[in-house]
């Protein structure tokens, strides 16, 4: 019996940021379409354990990582305006 590999790809960097957290290894692959990133990692139930946790708000990481991408959103738009808010 061949068994194949399967990956569970995402372009959400902070779901990609908690799993690597974790421990998981990814590949970061280039946009299928449009222009963000590809994270790829390899499945397993234990993987998915972990993206549902996250979904369901596991120990505050995923508000935490929310909170972490809406800085990174604001400091990026005061770095392009090239002042304060």
């Amino acid at each position: 019996m061949q068994t194949s590999i399967q990956f569970f790809t995402i372009e959400g960097i902070n779901l990609a940021t908690y799993l690597v957290y974790l421990g998981y290894q990814l590949n970061i692959l280039p946009p299928t379409t449009g222009t963000r990133a590809q994270f790829e990692f390899l499945m397993s139930p234990e993987l998915m354990k972990a993206v549902v946790g996250y979904e369901h708000g596991d120990h505050g990481a995923k508000a935490l990582l929310d909170i972490r991408g809406g800085l990174y959103k604001e400091a990026s738009a005061v770095v392009r305006r090239g002042g304060g808010i």
